[in-house]
């Protein structure tokens, strides 16, 4: 197993680190691909598998934070280094900074969360849609987080949305189409955060449906 730290670059999600990691492998003549699966890794899907003329790659993408909680890397390194031809990578990241709130913060809840989602259903029907949006997404934010505790045993941080976002889809809380399909959305909540609007506000609706956000006609 081979450990590399990057020191130096622009904050970022694992995911975006994740493709910049694989841009540098491909520049090295690898055929890359990310978020993929492996014969022998059944119900696994790594970061990036870089394959180069018989030399075969696994490599995951991590901050050391989340290298310490997660456990499971140490058995994925003994499989993959015991197949012939395959060897794992794990570079590290640096850590993201945390957001700002007072002392004692904490998730509000499923149970309050989804009375936000009413609310902002409420909102979004009455023809408030930016409204709609922030409390909705603030709810959205909250489950995550306790699910992440209730997932991980750890207390509940202040970690970045991006950041939450890759942690919720590395246990399995929510799929990688939700991850990129929230991803997509906080370029609206950002926007409507700061003052601003976009037309395709309008083209969404909220529900939580078993943990999962859904587009207009699918709840």
């Amino acid at each position: 197993m081979t450990v590399v730290e990057k020191n130096t670059g622009s904050d970022g999600s694992e995911y975006a680190w994740a493709k910049k990691t694989a841009d540098e492998y491909r520049a090295r003549g690898y055929e890359v691909t990310l978020e993929s699966s492996v014969d022998f890794l059944p119900g696994f899907r790594v970061d990036i598998v870089a394959l180069k003329e018989g030399e075969n790659r696994i490599v995951e993408v991590r901050r050391r934070s989340s290298l310490r909680a997660d456990s499971r890397l140490h058995d994925l390194a003994r499989t993959i280094e015991s197949q012939p031809g395959w060897s794992f990578d794990i570079v590290l990241i640096p850590e993201s900074l945390q957001l700002i709130a007072p002392d004692g913060s904490r998730p509000i809840g499923v149970e309050a969360a989804l009375h936000q989602l009413g609310a902002a259903e409420r909102l979004l029907d009455a023809g408030y849609p930016e409204s709609a949006l922030l409390i909705a997404w603030a709810a959205c934010e909250a489950v995550l987080r306790t699910q992440l505790q209730e997932e991980t045993g750890r207390d509940n941080d202040m970690s970045l949305t991006g950041q939450l976002m890759d942690a919720a889809t590395m246990y399995g809380i929510i799929s990688h189409e939700d991850r990129d399909y929230l991803k997509g959305l906080q370029a609206l909540r950002n926007a409507v955060a700061h003052g601003f609007s976009h037309a395709e506000i309008r083209a969404f609706v909220f529900c939580w449906d078993s943990g999962c956000w859904a587009r207009r006609g699918s709840c």
